[in-house]
């Protein structure tokens, strides 16, 4: 055969190649833009039907964890402030409306520090940990938390009783 014919002939064999080629990558593109869909039959149909009553149950679990929550929260009417409490004074001028309210915020002032006093005492060593006033619940008793340097994560929460110098623990 002469060179020509040779020539020609590869030419054809090439181009032939590269069309191929190149329809073969425009299926593939047309394919992934319309995403084939899959036939329907009756087991994946009940297997999405249990999946999807799995991740409604899971989902009301959480609602009803949050509305307990909020519920106990609600219930425990505590007072969360890191400063002391705000006292308004009267509009009169008089002095022994003053220096009771001046005692009223020193011994505050002084149930908190004994609170502070009495959980860092239970807790002992407190690298990696400072102690947080977190407000007096409905009963007069002292929130006093434990919380992670690095973190500000709650470790311990201590219920404490000023009067009585008792206090409870919640993890």
């Amino acid at each position: 055969m002469n060179k020509k014919k040779i020539i020609s002939i590869s030419v054809i064999v090439i181009v032939i190649i590269l069309l191929i080629i190149f329809l073969t990558f425009r299926l593939i593109n047309l394919r992934k833009n319309n995403q084939t869909i899959e036939p329907i039959n009756e087991n994946n149909i009940e297997e999405n039907e249990i999946d999807n009553n799995v991740i409604d149950d899971n989902i009301i679990d959480n609602e009803i964890e949050i509305d307990n929550e909020i519920e106990n929260n609600e219930d425990d009417n505590i007072l969360i402030d890191d400063e002391t409490p705000e006292v308004t004074e009267p509009n009169n001028s008089d002095d022994s409306t003053q220096e009771v309210d001046e005692e009223t915020i020193q011994n505050q002032e002084n149930n908190q520090k004994k609170a502070m006093n009495i959980a860092k005492k239970d807790w002992g060593n407190s690298n990696n940990v400072y102690f947080s006033f977190d407000g007096i619940d409905s009963d007069g008793n002292y929130r006093v938390c434990v919380r992670n340097n690095s973190t500000t994560y709650t470790i311990r929460t201590y219920i404490i009783n000023i009067n009585t110098g008792t206090f409870t623990i919640k993890d």
